[in-house]
């Protein structure tokens, strides 16, 4: 932890799988904060199955390729390449900015990313996308993967072949620091930036560090995030502004500015040692939990 800064004496929770979470580790320590790192998703190389080189194989025929995360671009482009170089004519899109910044920054020119939202719906708004009838689509993405991109694009009459290059498991234990962290109140807030990941989080709490847990804010990168953590019981949410826009500007990126902001409520709580309650910067959106009877009002 650096000695000063906005987020002097905070602790954030950062929950990505290890390799993406550095940048944020490495944005809360310039700010003066210290990181604690927990990947509650793990990430399975799958690039060198015998399905993903078949399919690899076949990208001769094919018309476009979409990549749905950085990571279908870490490991999708490590099987193509294993094949020989992508087809120069292919046309790559890619779900939002930040994997559009991990294409680029392999080399990948014109890649086609939508000017707003970073998810299938954005990417399936684009005007290259909306008459596909009768064109050969390979996505490359995690294996289960929202089938969202799949079936619209299957829907619009094109032949649709994903690839599964990676594979995300939960964590099945919590680190000892990291629990002791929480149980002694040393954590201040949390960072999200999946459904997927905030599931494998409360999954691996018991009773006590689950309720705890509850009570920090939770910043998020997306509405779809925001409901998963109402419904796993969180009573602060704070919904990053324009997450995922950018390079080195993702969600997690945004959290800890949003944070910055408005730093001393969470000085305040470090010094105390306990969890708080954070107002977040005019620009984000924050979410409250609802007393029960509090939709009949």
């Amino acid at each position: 932890m650096s000695a000063t800064g906005p987020l002097e004496g905070v602790r954030v929770l950062v929950t990505r799988p290890e390799h993406q979470a550095r940048r944020l580790c490495q944005l809360i320590s310039e700010r003066g904060g210290e990181a604690i790192p927990f990947a509650t998703i793990l990430i399975e190389d799958l690039s060198d199955t015998e399905a993903v080189r078949q399919a690899v194989a076949g990208l001769g025929g094919v018309d476009l390729a979409i990549f749905a995360s950085a990571n279908a671009v870490r490991y999708g482009l490590a099987a193509i390449r294993r094949a020989g170089p992508l087809p120069r004519r292919l046309p790559v899109f890619a779900v939002g900015p930040a994997t559009g910044a991990a294409l680029a920054a392999e080399g990948m020119e014109r890649v086609h990313v939508p000017a707003e939202g970073a998810d299938s719906e954005a990417l399936l708004d684009l005007a290259e996308l909306r008459q596909v009838e009768g064109r050969s689509i390979a996505i490359f993405s995690g294996e289960g993967g929202r089938p969202t991109l799949r079936e619209t694009l299957a829907q619009r009459g094109a032949t649709v072949t994903v690839v599964p290059c990676y594979r995300r498991r939960p964590a099945k234990d919590i680190p000892e620091a990291v629990r002791q962290a929480l149980a002694r109140h040393r954590v201040h807030a949390v960072t999200l930036t999946s459904g997927e990941g905030l599931q494998n989080l409360y999954g691996v709490l018991d009773g006590e560090l689950a309720t705890g847990l509850r009570r920090l804010p939770h910043f998020v990168i997306h509405d779809r995030v925001a409901l998963a953590a109402r419904n796993a019981g969180a009573q602060e949410i704070i919904v990053a502004p324009g997450g995922g826009r950018g390079p080195g500007r993702g969600a997690g990126a945004l959290a800890v500015d949003g944070a910055r902001q408005r730093h001393a409520p969470l000085n305040r709580a470090a010094a105390r040692g306990r969890s708080m309650h954070l107002k977040p910067p005019c620009a984000s959106r924050q979410l409250h939990r609802k007393s029960p009877g509090a939709h009949r009002r």
